[in-house]
């Protein structure tokens, strides 16, 4: 599930493209973020083993730079963790960030 999300298939398909995932517009809603509820849902699905939810809680509390320690730099972004939050946290988001304050700490 990882690349970006597109609204319309007004888009070549490349040499580049691995695959196209077509979901409901349903599914693809994220609707309104809500404070994580730690139920783990993230980190069961998370196939490097991470755990998606403190770097999320880290990144919201101005301590990117210390997420280090959940393995930030071993997250491929696949998103699943996303998909799977309860919570419709932007849990890929958060890595990211989590990720580019860390290189410049």
């Amino acid at each position: 599930m990882m690349g970006r999300a597109l609204k319309s298939t007004d888009v070549p398909v490349t040499k580049g493209t691995s695959g196209i995932l077509v979901i409901s517009e349903d599914e693809a809603s994220r609707g309104t973020p809500k404070n994580c509820i730690r139920c783990g849902e993230c980190v069961d699905v998370c196939p490097m083993g991470l755990e998606p939810k403190e770097i999320g809680i880290y990144v919201e509390a101005n301590r990117a730079e210390d997420t280090e320690q959940f393995g930030i730099f071993e997250c491929f972004e696949c998103g699943s963790c996303a998909y799977v939050c309860p919570a419709k946290r932007p849990l890929v988001q958060f890595v990211r960030l989590a990720k580019m304050k860390a290189k410049r700490a």
